[in-house]
């Protein structure tokens, strides 16, 4: 019977454990360009970091981040 009972108390706790873990987290939420950098082709002269506020972007918060970059001829 003591058994059973700690099986129980098992598969509560990991089932407990289990739906935590799934919660969403918003890392961030792209209503603001502050504190993100582009890396590569940062100094290229077509190079942009905006945020974006259409809808039809955005699943959470009030905008998603647009990066948008042309390559310059011969960049490596």
């Amino acid at each position: 019977m003591m058994t059973i009972a700690i099986a129980m108390l098992l598969a509560t706790l990991t089932v407990t454990a289990f739906a935590q873990q799934n919660e969403p987290v918003m890392l961030f939420d792209c209503d603001t360009v502050e504190g993100v950098t582009i890396t590569g082709g940062q100094k290229w002269p077509d190079s942009k970091l905006e945020v974006n506020t259409d809808a039809a972007f955005m699943s959470e918060g009030e905008g998603s981040l647009h990066l948008s970059s042309v390559s310059p001829e011969g960049a490596t």
